[in-house]
């Protein structure tokens, strides 16, 4: 059994064999055979011993499981209840460390060495694509359309694709176009400015939806990731 399921279904599953260790009780209780007894006595003790171990094994699994976003630095462990935007954006922010002082910056230029990691990791690309649009969305006018002017094609193209890879290919389809139109400046940044807090929406929906592929490796634990 993939023990991931499993961890997810430790509960369930242990409801499961208790039910049917209750169900057992029916034909034991009715049962005049003195070997039948016996035998739905002992199966009956093995199902409840059965869903007892299961349950104590996924509630064991779960206090040793970390998570990328409900992990905070000192090891504790955050409450899914606790995630926000802005914790998000901290987390990511700190993904991004080794290769930007800011988020905004990589979207004119994103370093091959990010675009190799995000390759073996494809589930933080959406949510680095829509750092990028947020942080740069945060800027001033100036600095949003500098940014804009600066982004080749290709790095414009590496970030349309991440957003449209995780569903979200009318907006792709919309900032790639926006790119080969005679723009007015105005549009540019009306397109960034308004969508701030589309971007930051998806982050956090795309995060709750998949939460769980951000669980962290035995090795990613032991580093401090």
């Amino acid at each position: 059994m993939n023990k991931n399921f499993f961890t997810e279904h430790a509960k369930q599953i242990a409801s499961l064999f208790a039910v049917v260790a209750l169900l057992l009780f029916v034909p034991a209780s009715i049962t005049e055979s003195k070997a039948g007894k016996i035998f739905l006595a002992v199966l009956i003790a093995l199902f409840l011993i059965a869903g007892i171990a299961i349950f104590y094994i996924g509630i064991r699994e779960e206090s040793m499981r970390r998570n990328y976003f409900l992990t905070a630095e000192n090891g504790k462990k955050i409450p899914f209840s606790a995630l926000t935007p802005r914790l998000l954006c901290d987390r990511i922010d700190q993904y991004l460390a080794p290769f930007t002082d800011t988020p905004a910056a990589l979207f004119a230029l994103c370093p091959q060495r990010l675009k190799m990691k995000l390759g073996e990791e494809p589930h933080f690309r959406p949510l680095v694509a829509w750092r990028v649009l947020a942080a740069l969305s945060a800027l001033p006018a100036a600095q949003i359309l500098q940014s804009y002017r600066e982004a080749d094609e290709r790095t414009l193209a590496f970030w349309c694709r991440s957003l449209a890879g995780a569903g979200d290919k009318k907006m792709a389809d919309y900032l790639f176009a926006l790119s080969k139109e005679e723009t007015e400046e105005t549009k540019i940044v009306a397109f960034f400015r308004k969508n701030k807090a589309c971007f930051e929406s998806r982050m956090m929906q795309f995060t709750e939806e998949n939460i769980r592929l951000f669980d962290l490796s035995d090795d990613a634990k032991e580093s401090g990731n």
